[in-house]
Formats: C-alpha cells, structure tokens, sequence
C-alpha cells in the first residue's frame, strides 16, 4: 500500500510533459506525418493517466470497500462537517477561512483496512507534499511530535510551505499554493492507524490548530 501512494504522489509531482518524454519509446519509429511529424511531438501516449487511475484504485480499494472501523470523536464548535469527497476518506471537514486568507482549510480523515503504510512513510509523504520557497529541504522545516493519547500513540507533524494540491479528473493537475500551512497526524488504534490531515492558508490553519489537538485528544475507537 505504501508503494502505491509513493509512486501516485510522484507520477503526480512528475511535469506532464516531462512524464510523457519519460515514457516515450525511443526505439520505436514516429508513424507520424506531416507538421506533427516536423515540430517533433510525435502521439503523446497515455501512460500517464492510465497509471494514476490504477494507482487510485489501489489506495482506494475495490469498489464496494466496506470501512467498518468506528470512530468516536468530538467535532470542535466552527467546524463544517462535509460529505467524504472520496471513498478514501472516512470524514471530512471545512474549517472557515479567517482574514485576509481567501481560502478555508480542510480536514479529511483516513482509514486503509489494508494499513496504509507506516508511520514514518505517511510522514515523509506529506513533507513531500511541501515544497519550501528557497528551495531548502522541508524535513528540516518539519515539526514533529510524538506523543500518546489514551492508549494511542500519536504523531503530529506541522510544516509551513507551497502546498502541492493535486485536481480535476484523476487528479492530473498539481497546483502550487504558497504560504499554506499543514498540521497532521497520525493516531495508532487497536483497529488500524487512523490519518488526520489539516491543510490551508497559514493563518487559518493556526487559527483551527488548538481544536485541532482537541479533536485528536477527543477520538476514541468505538467498542
């Protein structure tokens, strides 16, 4: 499972022009004629979205997937609960946007009946996520603290930077958004590990980080 999210968030990082260069063959002829065949495109192939789609697939499991860990927890007051955008997250919130910040954060919650990878590749994959405005590594950006709540253990990394959102149809397009702010987590329960990833502009973020430690000191797994 955690080979399959690497690999989705790279083919995602990777420039699309760049991936189709990659995956072009280069032994093979170019049948094309023409200006096509002069500008040197050639037939850009679609390796790319193929990929992403059984990838997702794979993160996501087979439709139908049923998720039978429960959850019980606190949802602080401001919080918006939203319906699951996917069939990988377990929940999903909006946390209103404070000034001058133009966009509210987002919480979304995930749980993997398969696991879901360890707790240090979660972490290296959202610091990838991260990209720092002078080109300097995000782990050594990264705050992270471990703790335990109830019998939990818990994880929580914050990390400032350009955010890398990934949108649209397979998720094929990555854009950029400078000055966000990530506070996320991981909880290890008797019925798996359970993710928690806040994201939004910096601000906001900081605004929602203290009802985001009582949310995650407020979850209990449901007997």
């Amino acid at each position: 499972m955690e080979a399959a999210l690497r690999l989705h968030d790279l083919i995602l990082a990777t420039p699309e022009r760049k991936f189709d260069v990659m995956t072009r063959s280069k032994t093979r002829p170019s049948r094309v004629k023409g200006p096509a065949a002069r500008r040197g495109t050639g037939v850009r192939p679609a390796v790319r979205p193929l990929l992403v789609a059984v990838l997702t697939m794979l993160v996501e499991g087979p439709a139908g997937a049923e998720n039978t860990a429960q959850l019980d927890y606190v949802v602080p007051e401001g919080w918006v609960r939203e319906k699951p955008s996917s069939a990988m997250r377990y929940a999903q919130f909006r946390l209103p946007k404070v000034e001058p910040d133009a966009e509210d954060a987002s919480l979304a919650v995930f749980h993997f009946p398969g696991g879901g990878g360890s707790t240090q590749d979660n972490l290296d994959r959202w610091i990838g996520q991260m990209k720092q405005p002078d080109g300097s590594p995000s782990q050594k950006k990264a705050e992270i603290q471990e703790g335990n709540i109830g019998n939990m253990k818990s994880t929580v990394l914050k990390l400032n930077g350009i955010y890398r959102d990934s949108q649209g149809p397979l998720m094929r397009a990555v854009s950029e958004k400078p000055g966000y702010r990530m506070a996320a987590a991981v909880l290890e329960t008797e019925a798996g590990p359970f993710f928690f990833k806040l994201v939004g502009p910096e601000k906001t973020v900081r605004r929602w980080e203290d009802s985001f430690q009582a949310f995650l000191a407020s979850v209990r797994v449901r007997e």
